[in-house]
């Protein structure tokens, strides 16, 4: 470890010790921090997609708003919004879309994948030991349905988005 203050360095080298009475080895600590790395990535992973969902259905919403306003933009208008549902379908496959503070809507909707994943770690990290085969299974199971929605929405993004802003951009109505 290195100490900068100004011009002046420190160094001390130090060993990180766990406290007396844990039984775990250090392999079984670091499959642990291993596997509470994995599910973080994989949080990350669906916070960024879901809030790219967000902003896209909110784009989305803006330009059918725009094309409904205009005389004939009824067909652009439809396209888009059915771009927006599909969008929204694959959102709640991941989280409760537009959920309310202090509501009950993942309650009353269900936990989703993403509320499933966020759960993991409280498991995981109960005690200093290695995780046990069920968390491990559950991580597998989260990550193997969460995959393909993620996939498909970048699929979405990269495939049908770019011919829909060119017709959007065309109608000037500006673009996604």
């Amino acid at each position: 470890m290195v100490l900068t203050i100004g011009e002046r360095e420190l160094a001390q080298p130090f060993r990180i010790v766990p406290p007396a009475g844990i039984a775990a080895t250090q392999e079984d600590l670091a499959a642990q921090e291993d596997l509470l790395l994995r599910v973080r990535g994989e949080v990350d992973r669906m916070a960024r997609t879901i809030n790219r969902m967000r902003d896209l259905r909110g784009q989305l919403d803006a330009v059918a708003k725009r094309a409904k306003a205009r005389e004939g933009g009824e067909e652009i208008a439809g396209e888009v919004e059915a771009l927006r549902d599909t969008v929204l379908e694959l959102e709640k496959t991941l989280a409760v879309p537009d959920l309310r503070p202090g509501w009950g809507d993942t309650i009353n909707e269900g936990a989703r994948l993403y509320e499933k994943m966020t759960g993991l770690p409280g498991a995981v990290q109960l005690g200093d030991y290695r995780p046990t085969d069920a968390a491990e299974a559950v991580f597998a199971d989260l990550k193997e349905r969460i995959d393909p929605q993620v996939e498909a929405f970048d699929a979405l993004v990269a495939d049908e988005v770019p011919p829909l802003n060119k017709k959007v951009a065309d109608a000037d109505l500006g673009a996604l």
